[in-house]
């Protein structure tokens, strides 16, 4: 029996809205960086870009607008060669990028200690700026002055704001229910369920042509990758009992080999491998 063909561009489409700028975003972190394995990659032509972009069912003129307005906020560079235009990364993005990689394609991204870590910042020099700053490191605030954050082994304790107050809580039912609501978990787990459904059937038959391969590699890993980067990695028993962060892991991964081959042959051919 043949592989069941996923329509990639069609399940791209149905999101409303379609924000190009993330998918790109999606683009240079997967082909680009090599799925963060390529540390400093080189410039990308514009012509390679506007391919894949086609590929994903995404016009030129959308893709050069959204590509414009990633070099506007510092995410991407842009340089021009004669009358060729290329793109590449900044040193924050590829640093960013690096950094997100093992949470999004790692088959276990971190291991919990079943402890939450506190940041209390009711003595902060500026609680305004301390939470801006402890929300952009992964925090979420479970009061107006308390933020909390799973334990991981081997995780250093993160520099806090000036005048916060670190602390240690176990997960008693108050905290986790608390810590639940804070990261939206029963919504992040109905959307690893709907990423089961829309990519489990893939697997089944002979990988797809180079083409198709590329679409629908890039279309799963955008998707999983908005799921992975909010999932804060939480112990077992903080989790619902149908959690199905584990099998879509598991799933992604292996859609990932099965697609590798095909999708790294069109990636070589348009140049967007060495």
């Amino acid at each position: 029996m043949g592989m069941q063909r996923l329509d990639p561009v069609q399940l791209l489409h149905a999101e409303t809205p379609l924000r190009v700028w993330s998918l790109i975003v999606t683009v240079f972190g997967d082909a680009v960086m090599d799925r963060g394995a390529r540390v400093d990659p080189p410039a990308v032509w514009t012509a390679d870009l506007l391919a894949l972009m086609t590929l994903l069912g995404i016009e030129p003129g959308i893709a050069r607008t959204n590509l414009s307005r990633l070099v506007a906020n510092g995410t991407l560079l842009r340089d021009k060669t004669g009358r060729n235009t290329f793109y590449r990364l900044s040193e924050a993005s590829r640093t960013a990028f690096a950094k997100a990689s093992g949470q999004i394609y790692g088959r276990i991204p971190a291991s919990p200690t079943g402890r939450f870590a506190l940041a209390i910042t009711e003595r902060a020099e500026n609680r305004a700026e301390a939470r801006v700053t402890l929300e952009a490191d992964g925090w979420r605030f479970i009061s107006p002055t308390i933020a909390i954050r799973p334990g991981h082994e081997g995780e250093p304790a993160s520099r806090l704001p000036g005048g916060t107050i670190r602390a240690e809580a176990d997960a008693t039912p108050e905290l986790i229910a608390a810590v639940r609501e804070a990261w939206q978990i029963d919504d992040l787990n109905r959307g690893y369920r709907r990423f089961l459904t829309a990519f489990a059937p893939t697997l089944s038959g002979a990988p797809p042509d180079p083409a198709h391969a590329t679409a629908l590699r890039t279309v799963a890993v955008h998707f999983f990758r908005r799921l992975a980067l909010r999932d804060p990695i939480l112990p077992h028993h903080s989790l619902p009992d149908d959690w199905a962060g584990v099998e879509a892991r598991a799933l992604f991964v292996a859609l990932m080999q099965h697609l590798q081959p095909a999708s790294e042959a069109w990636l070589a051919a348009h140049r967007f491998r060495d």
